[in-house]
């Protein structure tokens, strides 16, 4: 049965869901789908309904994409979430150096690695409350 189904979140399981389950799945891309993207009345039943159409006419005009495969996926999530690691640790890292400056003070130049050792007694009184959270050592 060829099944089509728009780009999203959940479309790269469900198309190897079904395509393992001997399914033709094709996996429009919405973006470049005019009759989605421009309708006045959006619905998830009405572009079910375009979508459908579109598949049985031509499914060229889907624009239909392929997603990465499984492995593949699992490595760029773990890119991701490191990724976000990093920006949220130099945030935080940003965050106590400014919060220290905005009251005169001036934390030491360290690696991000050995921040919070090295900054811990810098730190100070009028803003350690309040720095607390972020420049405790984590237990993990």
């Amino acid at each position: 049965m060829r099944i089509v189904i728009e780009a999203g979140t959940h479309s790269p399981w469900i198309s190897r869901l079904l395509a393992d389950r001997g399914h033709e799945v094709i996996v429009a891309n919405a973006r470049r789908v005019r009759l989605i993207y421009e309708s006045d009345s959006k619905n998830d039943r009405g572009d079910a309904v375009e979508l459908a159409g579109l598949g049985r006419l031509d499914p060229a005009l889907l624009s239909p994409i392929q997603h990465r495969g499984e492995a593949a996926q699992r490595d760029l999530a773990l890119i991701r979430a490191r990724d976000a690691l990093v920006r949220r640790r130099t945030l935080l890292v940003n965050h106590v150096r400014g919060a220290v400056k905005s009251v005169g003070g001036r934390l030491p130049s360290c690696s991000t690695h050995s921040f919070v050792r090295q900054v811990r007694e810098a730190i100070p009184e009028a803003v350690q409350e309040a720095l607390a959270p972020v420049s405790r050592r984590s237990r993990a």
